[in-house]
């Protein structure tokens, strides 16, 4: 036997363009555009690109908060491909431009091309990985974002299952680098683990030491007590929860 469960919405797609995008032909690859970041400066980062085009009508406001309630809903139940474009345009819904429009397009063309992605879990061990990312001032206004996903898999946290939970968030506050960027991403990862460590203990599922993968050295050295601290006295202590919990032996 296979065992494994596929979690799929058959038909939400085409019905959700049919309702926002019904003359509409077009499709693409991907969700949003990929900007790459800019390499060999102080500090590898996106370049941002502040929004001047005009502001939607109140009509076409209301019509683009529902792509994103109607798509938010899809991405978080089986398709998490188009998450982070998600709540993009999210977090630009109370004042939309024409541009936030041209990205909503482009989300649907992205679901046009691919209509019936499914979530694939397989029977594992119920050991919790979790990945944790950041893009650093990739948003409006030099802001960041945090992310991450958390399975149940294996021993070997590279044995990826589909996802339990996901997330991508503008992080509150400007960071002042890549690396406390990614801090910040582990953070708010780690807290979501020690709530999933419990949740799986209390069904019966006790946990070793969670894996958090992430990709870059000095959150990492910071996290791990690797790393002297020479210049991360402006990150906010609250961030320094996540070297607490590896000390404790739970990450």
């Amino acid at each position: 036997m296979a065992r494994t469960v596929t979690l799929s919405l058959p038909g939400y797609v085409a019905k959700a363009l049919a309702h926002f995008a019904p003359q509409s032909t077009s499709v693409a690859r991907s969700p949003g555009i990929y900007v790459p970041p800019q390499y060999g400066g102080k500090a590898s980062q996106a370049p941002t690109i502040e929004d001047m085009s005009p502001a939607l009508s109140a009509a076409e406001r209301t019509n683009l908060q529902a792509i994103i309630g109607v798509f938010l809903y899809y991405c978080l139940a089986v398709d998490l491909t188009g998450l982070t474009a998600v709540t993009s345009l999210a977090s630009t819904q109370a004042s939309p431009t024409v541009l936030t429009s041209h990205a909503a397009n482009r989300l649907l063309a992205y679901f046009r091309n691919y209509p019936a992605n499914s979530l694939v879990l397989k029977a594992c061990n119920m050991r919790l990985h979790i990945q944790s990312d950041a893009s650093y001032q990739s948003r409006s206004g030099s802001r960041s974002v945090s992310g991450g996903i958390a399975y149940l898999s294996n021993d070997d946290p590279t044995e990826v299952n589909g996802a339990v939970h996901a997330f991508s968030s503008i992080i509150p506050a400007v960071m002042a680098s890549v690396g406390e960027a990614e801090y910040v991403a582990l953070f708010q990862n780690g807290q979501n683990g020690a709530g999933f460590r419990q949740i799986l203990a209390d069904l019966g599922y006790p946990q070793p030491p969670t894996y958090i993968l992430v990709d870059n050295q000095v959150a990492q050295g910071i996290a791990m007590n690797t790393l002297q601290p020479k210049r991360t006295k402006s990150i906010d202590m609250n961030y320094h929860w996540i070297r607490d919990r590896v000390k404790q032996n739970q990450f």
